[in-house]
């Protein structure tokens, strides 16, 4: 049995990864995703490529508050007997505990072993600027089988040779790989085995330096007024996400580090979620 578990900061690209991972694969597989904000914006999407989506949000799972969660659905999960479980962590997740959950939920499911792989996401554009106030980046890193350095398409070569050798003195030990859009090579996936017998460790406390912010939105006048409010806003935040409309259509908004996102987008939910750093912003 394979456990994929898929750690990486806000907008590294871990629900297109998974993404990639459903589309290519020849038979369905479960995946938990835990969301940052109140809502299930990454599980809804995930949700039309799979039946079989879990959510749980609002909080991390491996944190003290959702730890029995994450403990109980995975532990179902194991029970069922599935080849292969994904789990896409919060951005803000501090995975330092994450082995001693997973045992938590073998011991209930009565599953001996285990072969976990944990996968950090990096983004070459953020992750410079925010190692030094965001110390979960570290501790994805430390934690990680492998560390993929993700959207190498926006990022120069000096960038990814800068940030490759930082990875690998904070993690010499994991295999470093490079990608985009969630393709790298599958191949290099490297797993370290989890016991029944092995200790367990509690979660962790909740990162207090960020703040979240959900705001309910009416009807937006034009394109250009969320193109203008997205410029705006976007030095400020960490990362957004949401779906909202005008009066003839939907779409799909996202910043993401450097970048932003408008698609259409059919299934409207009316929020936004953003999340900001509340040692750098008010």
């Amino acid at each position: 049995m394979e456990l994929i578990v898929v750690n990486g900061f806000l907008g590294s690209g871990k629900t297109t990864l998974i993404q990639r991972f459903l589309q290519e694969s020849q038979s369905p597989f479960p995946v938990i995703v835990n969301e940052f904000g109140k809502t299930t914006y990454d599980a809804d999407r995930l949700g039309r490529l799979s039946d079989a989506v879990t959510s749980i949000h609002h909080g991390s799972i491996f944190c003290t508050c959702k730890a029995p969660e994450f403990i109980d659905v995975l532990s179902k999960l194991l029970r069922e007997g599935h080849d292969r479980i994904l789990v896409e962590s919060s951005g803000f997740a501090d995975p330092s505990a994450m082995d001693g959950l997973i045992v938590q939920a073998m011991n209930q499911a009565h599953i001996e072993s285990v072969g976990v792989s944990a996968i950090s996401l990096v983004d070459p554009s953020t992750f410079m600027k925010l190692i030094g106030s965001m110390a979960m980046l570290r501790k994805q890193v430390e934690c990680a089988d492998v560390i993929l350095i993700h959207k190498t398409d926006i990022a120069t070569l000096s960038q990814v040779e800068e940030l490759s050798a930082v990875l690998k003195q904070l993690n010499p030990h994991a295999v470093q790989l490079t990608g985009s859009y969630g393709n790298f090579d599958r191949d290099r996936l490297r797993f370290h085995s989890l016991s029944i017998q092995d200790p367990i460790h509690r979660g962790s406390k909740k990162d207090i330096s960020s703040s979240e912010l959900t705001v309910v939105c009416g009807k937006w006048k034009d394109l250009h007024t969320i193109t203008s409010f997205l410029r705006e806003v976007q030095p400020y935040l960490l990362r957004l996400k949401g779906t909202i409309r005008t009066d003839d259509q939907g779409y799909r908004i996202e910043i993401a580090g450097i970048s932003r996102l408008i698609e259409m987008e059919s299934e409207i939910t009316d929020e936004i979620v953003m999340l900001y750093s509340a040692k750098e912003s008010s």
